[in-house]
């Protein structure tokens, strides 16, 4: 289940799952850093789900500045993306994306 903006979703198939988060990133009224929580996936699930909305967000000309990861995914992906990540340790189970102003 992933939470956005107070509500909760199942999981369809994770491609579907990153181009919906993709396609709410490319909104100018979506929050700018855009909050994502994980419940009930494990963290290669959760890890999964973050690199295919970064390739996503590339593949729509979204330009993402940087990502703020819960540590354990800090962790895994800091090597595997393309965009600047760092930890929070105040994150758990979350992840913050912020988008370049335009």
């Amino acid at each position: 289940m992933i939470m956005m903006k107070g509500r909760s979703f199942r999981m369809a198939g994770q491609k579907e799952t990153a181009i919906g988060i993709a396609t709410a990133l490319a909104s100018e009224h979506s929050p700018n850093p855009f909050p994502l929580s994980f419940r009930g996936q494990s963290l290669q699930e959760a890890a999964d789900l973050v690199q295919l909305v970064v390739a996503e967000c590339g593949d729509a000309g979204i330009k993402l500045a940087r990502l703020e990861l819960d540590p354990e995914l800090f962790e895994v992906l800091e090597q595997r993306l393309i965009v600047p990540v760092r930890p929070d340790y105040r994150l758990q189970g979350s992840v913050r994306i912020f988008r370049f102003s335009a």
